[in-house]
């Protein structure tokens, strides 16, 4: 361990940054210098989305006292769900069973959905549960999205 110690600021951080993310955080446990080095790969990129949970968390990113130090880039995802009134109507556009076709040859190549020079047609097919756990966190989502701006300024 004290040998690991000596490694140059700059070395440990290359090294810490081609680990997996458990083991990032693993190691970041094991000392102070590697807690402070790994800090600064752990979170270099923010996602947010347009939910109050999504915001809480670039705000409690933003008043940590090192990760708020070491974000390189925040990105915003400004899509915001379809409003659906029946779980028909999603169902109709979320399960579309034309999408594989409607892609690039050369995509479904890539994806895994029609091997080199054959065509296969390939349609997942949901259970029941599997709809309506997607149903319901739909649901959560869209309603968490119409919370006005003033709940978000609370």
């Amino acid at each position: 361990m004290a040998e690991l110690l000596k490694l140059p600021h700059e070395l440990a951080r290359y090294t810490f940054a081609k680990l997996e993310r458990v083991d990032l955080k693993n190691i970041r446990l094991t000392c102070k210098t590697f807690g402070d080095i790994g800090a600064e790969t752990l979170l270099p990129v923010i996602h947010v989305v347009f939910t109050k949970q999504s915001f809480e968390r670039l705000r409690d990113v933003s008043l940590h006292r090192i990760f708020s130090l070491h974000v390189n880039e925040i990105v915003y995802e400004a899509d915001r769900l379809d409003h659906y009134d029946d779980q028909e109507d999603w169902e109709c556009d979320v399960f579309d069973p034309n999408y594989p076709s409607n892609l690039s040859p050369y995509v479904r190549v890539r994806l895994g959905l029609e091997p080199l020079g054959d065509l296969m047609r390939v349609r997942h097919v949901y259970s029941d549960e599997e709809v309506k756990s997607g149903w319901r966190k739909y649901k959560a989502l869209h309603k968490e999205q119409l919370v006005s701006v003033f709940d978000f300024l609370r």
